[in-house]
């Protein structure tokens, strides 16, 4: 939400309250008495008051053709001086039709001290009015600011999102089609729980937040439709903390990891291919691990094969991971006795 100066008029009273406070000594130095000091500190406010509210909407006017905060106050400072000079003459006027004689100093020395006091006084509100207004401009100019990096930032999720779902849907189209060719049960047994992965896909958006358990859910889901597909080749174990189960994290994180498992896991793993996922929590850090069996295959943007791939999911789940969690992530893949992992820990 933008937020907001205070409102005019308050700020308008309280700059009164001010101006009485400095001009009343000014006052008790030009009248005769103190009944003709307040009266004439009454006459002054006034005329001051009404003077400030029309210059007001003159500031206004300027501040729609010029933008430069410097330009406008030095436009304030004659502006000031003039203002603060007819403002004078007009609280001489009215004295002098009451009676002259109120004012203790001819009237010479009367407008040497009193037009460059208000003058002064008219700057002072000039500053305090149009920096009030810079102030506010920039508020809202970052606010704006904010609000369109955080609507470019959930679209950048979302898009990198899409480009994730495709992803699944095209290894899961495939291991549907080969399935159609040896058993038709098998395949509608794969489409029905496609279906199920897929309505629960439609209530995400790319920077939503899911508890840890239910995206396990829809891993497993994953990983039964290529269970149906490869039976006793593919071997999956998950193993997670209870207390990790309730942990929120993006949805749809590590999915590509699982993909990736059984997709190079598949080309470079002797069988049965193992899968294990593990996660835990420990200070308040939950650390997810995907671990297959078989080698870490390189990623080739320029020239993907069946082997090499695109690396395009990996490098979403660091994007993804940047913009969700700065400074509070870590990512690693690496391979070890066998094994090929793949790490992300986030600091909750």
């Amino acid at each position: 939400m933008i937020r907001r100066v205070p409102p005019f008029w308050p700020l308008q009273a309280a700059t009164v309250c001010v101006f009485a406070f400095f001009a009343y000594p000014v006052m008790l130095t030009l009248m005769k008495s103190f009944e003709h000091t307040l009266y004439g500190l009454l006459i002054l406010i006034s005329i001051g008051f009404s003077l400030v509210i029309g210059l007001r909407y003159y500031y206004h006017w300027i501040r729609e053709r010029i933008t430069s905060f410097v330009v406008i106050i030095f436009i304030a400072i004659p502006i000031s001086c003039l203002i603060g000079s007819i403002w004078f003459v007009i609280f001489l006027s009215f004295i002098r039709g009451l009676d002259l004689t109120l004012i203790r100093l001819d009237l010479k020395s009367t407008l040497m001290l009193g037009c460059p006091i208000l003058s002064f006084a008219v700057f002072t509100w000039s500053a305090s009015y149009l920096g009030t207004k810079y102030w506010a401009d920039l508020q809202v100019e970052k606010e704006h600011t904010l609000a369109a990096t955080e609507l470019a930032t959930h679209v950048q999720l979302d898009m990198l999102r899409y480009q994730l779902n495709p992803h699944f849907l095209f290894n899961i189209l495939n291991s549907i089609r080969a399935m159609i060719l040896e058993d038709v049960d098998q395949a509608r047994m794969m489409i029905a729980e496609l279906s199920q992965y897929l309505r629960f896909s439609l209530t995400q958006s790319g920077d939503s937040e899911v508890k840890l358990g239910e995206e396990i859910k829809t891993v497993q889901a994953y990983l039964t439709l290529e269970k149906i597909r490869f039976e006793d080749d593919l071997d999956v174990k998950v193993n997670i903390d209870e207390t990790a189960k309730n942990i929120p994290i993006i949805s749809y994180l590590f999915h590509p990891l699982v993909e990736n498992a059984v997709k190079y896991g598949m080309q470079t793993s002797p069988m049965p291919l193992k899968i294990l996922i593990i996660a835990t929590v420990e200070n308040g850090t939950i650390r997810i691990n995907v671990q297959n069996s078989g080698k870490w295959v390189e990623s080739s943007i320029e020239k993907p094969d069946s082997i090499t791939g695109t690396g395009v999911g990996l490098e979403n789940i660091r994007t993804r991971l940047q913009q969700k969690y700065p400074e509070k992530h870590r990512f690693n893949t690496f391979e070890k006795d066998g094994w090929v992992h793949a790490v992300i820990e986030i600091d909750k």
